[in-house]
């Protein structure tokens, strides 16, 4: 999986190995752990997504007018 980060942070791979990642930095890994921490602790995100959580924009739909005769 690629993440961005979207602070630096560092991360122990299996509580040894130090990384450091930093702001912006794409991060490939399968590390389970690193993928869920970061992304609950809001490090970094999915790349590809955006950072707002299922917000979804939708397109404005003008208002229905009531009266059929205006």
């Amino acid at each position: 999986m690629k993440l961005v980060a979207l602070k630096g942070f560092s991360w122990a791979h299996a509580g040894v190995r130090i990384e450091e990642f930093s702001k912006d930095q794409v991060i490939e890994t399968e590390d389970e752990d690193l993928i869920k921490v970061a992304t609950q602790e809001k490090w970094a995100k999915q790349a590809g997504k955006s950072e707002s959580k299922g917000k979804e924009e939708k397109p404005e739909t003008p208002p229905v007018n009531p009266d059929p005769e205006l």
